[in-house]
């Protein structure tokens, strides 16, 4: 049982890339492949582009709209007719030809100051599909770091599981002699033998881990699952923290809270908008036509009119059902909601800082307490 057991330990550490030679990848180097490669982020990235492409005066309504129009008809009938002073026309098949040419412009110069806040709120859209690509490039780092750090404690746990298998061999040796030589019971020799197993088994759990973690943190940076490499052997921790510091740039950098802020001025936003339905709407329409018509039948063989039209449009809604107010009401309902959930974020926001800065100070001071007792150890 025991050769099977060592072969199956080395396989695992040959799959994990324990040995040989291997790159050696650094946090910043993994957060650099990330960025570079990280799928969630380049989807991320390129949806915001959606929201840039969208903020244009066009979108908003700000530009008149251009249109041509072109027809062409024809018409064969029979004819008949008679007049008053006797004459008659009688054709049979008789063509009738149509054709008009047209150009129209129609611009909104006036909607009571809907199509300004819509391009405001374009704007303001495009600026929350920044923060929202700065919230998932956030996630995904987070992850990244995470991953490292689960495999650099994944190696050094394996390293100790190791060292553990080579004491385990030699209390097996130690227990092995003792035996032949008469001075140790076998009881001890099965002792140390189940001992080096359960070490062996540790170790084959250890190096699956490994290779786990390795998986897991290729496939955060973009890469195939089994490319091979090497991290740090240790994992540098920072002294200890200002929690106001930390509090004043949660406030001002957190990507969640500049998107709650985003979310209330787009709020904003509509409110204003919705009291544009109670102002009147102006345009204006220009137009070219061309039209010409041939016939075979009837008083005017043919005729073509061509010429200009322009003119101005004026409406105002005097009663819609108490629609604009129920819309308005509503409006200012969503801003103070608005208003509440980041208040409510700001709030959970402290809070969890607080706690996080607590435990992590806690850590720091349990980290000193455990290098103490290793060195004690040792």
């Amino acid at each position: 049982m025991k050769q099977p057991l060592i072969l199956l330990v080395i396989l695992l550490l040959a799959q994990s890339g324990m040995g040989g030679a291997q790159e050696a990848l650094s946090l910043e180097n993994a957060i650099a492949l990330a960025l570079e490669n990280n799928f969630a982020i380049r989807i991320a990235r390129t949806e915001v582009e959606i929201d840039r492409n969208n903020v244009s005066l066009g979108n908003a309504g700000l530009l008149p709209t251009l249109t041509a129009t072109a027809a062409e008809s024809r018409s064969i009938n029979d004819a008949r007719q008679e007049f008053y002073n006797g004459s008659l026309i009688d054709r049979n098949g008789a063509k009738s030809d149509n054709r008009s040419l047209g150009v129209a412009m129609n611009w909104t110069l006036f909607d009571g100051l809907a199509m300004f806040s819509t391009y405001a709120k374009l704007r303001t859209f495009r600026e929350m599909g920044e923060l929202e690509t700065r919230i998932a490039i956030e996630d995904n780092l987070a992850q990244v770091i995470n991953a490292y750090h689960d495999l650099v404690q994944a190696q050094k746990n394996l390293k100790a599981v190791e060292e553990a298998v080579s004491i385990s061999e030699k209390r097996m040796q130690i227990a092995e002699a003792n035996y032949k030589m008469g001075s140790g019971s076998k009881l001890d020799l099965l002792d140390a033998r189940v001992d080096l197993n359960e070490d062996h088994s540790a170790a084959m759990r250890a190096a699956l881990a490994v290779a786990n973690a390795r998986i897991a943190l290729n496939r955060l940076m973009g890469r195939v699952a089994d490319f091979d490499f090497m991290t740090s052997d240790s994992i540098r921790l920072q002294g200890d923290l200002a929690l106001s510091v930390l509090e004043q740039q949660m406030l001002s950098a957190n990507q969640a809270l500049l998107l709650s802020r985003k979310n209330l001025s787009a709020a904003e936003l509509a409110n204003k908008a919705a009291s544009g339905p109670r102002l009147p709407k102006i345009g204006l329409n220009v137009g070219y036509n061309l039209a010409r018509t041939e016939s075979q039948a009837g008083f005017i063989k043919s005729s073509e009119n061509q010429g200009l039209t322009y003119g101005l449009s004026a409406s105002y809604t005097l009663f819609d059902g108490f629609n604009i107010s129920r819309n308005k009401q509503n409006a200012e309902i969503t801003v103070r909601a608005n208003e509440l959930r980041l208040r409510e974020m700001e709030q959970a926001f402290q809070a969890q800082l607080r706690q996080n800065h607590a435990q992590y100070r806690a850590n720091l001071e349990m980290i000193s307490l455990e290098s103490d007792n290793l060195t004690v150890s040792r």
